[in-house]
């Protein structure tokens, strides 16, 4: 699979936008970015190791759900 991570993820947060209120959107959302996509793990850049933390409880399954929809497959975080 040859994926441009950037604009995957730029894709992908559109996606998220789209089930989470604004103002959750901008606390958890608007300052990821991409990091890396190898094999079949993407991995995220985060401001702290409390919004990763937050991202996981809160919204792992819509990241994951947002990665299948806009990828087509299922990848790890």
């Amino acid at each position: 699979m040859v994926v441009n991570g950037e604009k995957s993820w730029k894709k992908i947060l559109v996606y998220i936008k789209r089930g989470v209120s604004s103002a959750n959107f901008r606390t958890w959302f608007s300052s990821t970015i991409f990091g890396k996509l190898e094999e079949n793990t993407i991995t995220l850049i985060v401001p702290s190791a409390f919004v990763k933390e937050q991202l996981a409880l809160r919204y792992l399954g819509l990241i994951e759900e947002a990665i299948g929809v806009i990828l087509g497959s299922n990848l790890k975080i």
